[in-house]
């Protein structure tokens, strides 16, 4: 639902590289106000993508201690896609 992750188009979304054991990493630069935000993970290649079936993901700060915190991992061990197989 913001800019930097390409507002829901996904020609324009932040691709995912894999890194360590099924984990997969981006790094983006997100201005503090623009959280809280809304988000989906997809699959596929731009023109044949799969979006996640469950509702939008919500990233906030609300809860870190330090309000100078640089970086913020959003962390998922559940990414679903019943219609599609890996």
């Amino acid at each position: 639902s913001i800019e930097e992750l390409g507002n829901w188009h996904p020609n324009y979304g932040i691709p995912l590289m894999p890194s360590t054991d099924l984990q997969w990493s981006a790094k983006v630069i997100i201005k503090k106000n623009h959280f809280p935000f809304e988000f989906k993970f997809i699959a596929g290649e731009p023109g044949s993508v799969v979006w996640e079936t469950y509702g939008n993901r919500v990233a906030t700060v609300s809860n870190l201690e330090n309000k100078q915190t640089r970086n913020v991992i959003i962390d998922s061990w559940h990414i679903n896609f019943p219609n599609l197989s890996f």
